[in-house]
């Protein structure tokens, strides 16, 4: 091989793994990180966190649906025409 050839192939070698090199980098931390979290933490706590996160949510879902339900009453009860968002605190 000639010194020209072996010097072009080692830019294009060294090019191509400015692109690469990060890209392996990444994955190969990811890797890493993934086994060492399930090192350290059961799959059941993984599961019973989510579900966690999940009646959270439908809680607060539950709470804002029963404010408006709340409003919506308080305004139908209220002698003023229905208004959306609840009362108008300047009455015509």
């Amino acid at each position: 091989m000639s010194a020209y050839r072996l010097e072009t192939f080692g830019s294009l070698l060294g090019t191509v793994w400015c692109v690469v090199g990060p890209l392996v980098g990444v994955v190969i931390g990811a890797w890493l990180a993934r086994s060492w979290q399930h090192k350290d933490r059961p799959l059941g706590s993984k599961k019973a966190e989510y579900r966690e996160f999940r009646r959270e949510d439908w809680e607060k879902l539950r709470d804002v649906l029963v404010k408006m339900t709340r409003r919506d009453l308080a305004t139908l009860n209220d002698s003023s025409p229905l208004r959306l968002g609840g009362h108008d605190p300047h009455p015509d």
